[in-house]
């Protein structure tokens, strides 16, 4: 333990873990609130079991989300906790807790998706679980207080390390949520589309950070 610990430590410091990190948190977080909102997971929309219009193929699989859909309190309550665990990721700032709340969601639907054999999804929710596994060992320095009590020689303090331009991913994140938000809740914009806006929006920051890191270097050469 103590060695992945250091090792741990260790990737923290290098500039390009932390920009996975922080990429890993926007694409999860933008997932889950994307899925929870076209879904219609928060205002009660319903799949029905057979029919023209339903876009699920199988039998068990449409059944599965007529049965959760028709539930509605149910339904509702896994798009509002889609969303709050995708927002506390893409703020950054609470993704620590964000990991956390996000793991049993996931474990959930990848379970389902397994146990109803839905064509390629279980590929998907399974990446997304290893994902958030990452983003957990990520934060093993302060969540094995979950689990040991702390020492004043070895709380996490002392290893705390802050993201270059940290500022500009919380900003960023807390741009991205509302992209979604008003883009497919508001304006009715089409999921694909929101997509490719919240990609070109990660890739400005990117872009940015790039230049604000470039920027300093030139500053503190003069």
């Amino acid at each position: 333990m103590t060695r992945l610990l250091f090792i741990i430590k260790q990737l923290k410091q290098k500039t390009i873990f932390q920009l996975f990190t922080i990429y890993t948190r926007y694409l999860l977080g933008c997932a889950f609130v994307i899925a929870a909102i076209g879904m219609g997971k928060i205002y009660g929309a319903h799949f029905p079991a057979s029919g023209e219009n339903n876009n699920f193929p199988g039998n068990a699989i449409t059944q599965v989300f007529a049965v959760f859909s028709n539930s509605s309190v149910y339904w509702e309550f896994i798009g509002c906790s889609q969303i709050i665990a995708g927002a506390l990721l893409m703020t950054q700032k609470f993704a620590r807790l964000g990991s956390v709340v996000f793991l049993p969601i996931i474990a959930n639907i990848f379970i389902i998706t397994v146990a109803y054999g839905f064509r390629g999804t279980p590929i998907i929710t399974g990446l997304m679980l290893l994902a958030n596994i990452y983003l957990l060992v990520w934060e093993a320095p302060t969540l094995q207080y979950l689990v040991i009590n702390p020492t004043p020689t070895t709380l996490p303090m002392h290893d705390y390390v802050k993201p270059k331009n940290s500022n500009l991913w919380i900003v960023t994140g807390l741009l991205l949520l509302i992209t979604i938000v008003i883009g497919m809740r508001l304006i009715k914009i089409h999921t694909s589309i929101i997509m490719l806006i919240c990609l070109g929006e990660g890739i400005i920051a990117f872009i940015f950070n790039l230049f604000m890191q470039s920027d300093k270097k030139s500053i503190s050469f003069n």
